[in-house]
C-alpha cells in the first residue's frame, strides 16, 4: 500500500505545501474509493455464499431441476464455498475496516488542517499514521494446520 508520493517527499525536505496538500486530497479520495469497493466486494460475496447456500439447502429436491440436480447443487456448493473461502482467505473484512480507519484518520487531519487547527506537519505525521493503519493489516491470512 505504499503510496509513491513525490509531492510529500519534497514537504519534507522543505518544499511546496501545497502540492502536499493537493496531493494529499488525492490520497483521501483513493483511499475512500478502495474502502468502498472493498466493502462492496465484501457485501456481494457475503451475499452469493448465503444465497447459494439457502438455494442448496431449501430446494435441491424440487423437481425444476430435472436431469441437472446433481450438477446444479455442485456448482451452488462450490460457489457458496469459494465466496466464503475469499472472504476468509484474505481478510476482506479486516482490510476494508483497516482502509476506512486510516481514511478517517487522515480525513479528520485534513478538515483540521483546512480550518487551520494543525498545520503541515501534523497532517503529514497523520498522513504517515494512516498509511500504517493500513499497511498494518496487509497480509494473506492462510494458515495450513
Amino acid at each position: 500500500m505504499n503510496e509513491n508520493n513525490d509531492a510529500i517527499k519534497k514537504w519534507k525536505t522543505g518544499q511546496n505545501p501545497d502540492a502536499t496538500v493537493a496531493e494529499i486530497a488525492g490520497i483521501l479520495n483513493k483511499w475512500a474509493r478502495r474502502a468502498l469497493l472493498l466493502e462492496i466486494l465484501l457485501i456481494f460475496l457475503g451475499i452469493v455464499a448465503i444465497a447459494s447456500s439457502l438455494f442448496i439447502s431449501g430446494f435441491a429436491d424440487f423437481d425444476f431441476m430435472h436431469n441437472n440436480k446433481f450438477l446444479v447443487t455442485k456448482l451452488l456448493g462450490f460457489t457458496s464455498t469459494l465466496s466464503l473461502t475469499l472472504i476468509s482467505a484474505f481478510n476482506l473484512s479486516s482490510k476494508a475496516n483497516s482502509v476506512r480507519k486510516g481514511w478517517r484518520h487522515l480525513n479528520k487531519a485534513f478538515c483540521r488542517y483546512n480550518s487551520d487547527i494543525v498545520d503541515i506537519k501534523e497532517l503529514v505525521v497523520a498522513y504517515d499514521e494512516g498509511e500504517e493503519m493500513i499497511r498494518s493489516n496487509a497480509d494473506f491470512s492462510y494458515s495450513r494446520k
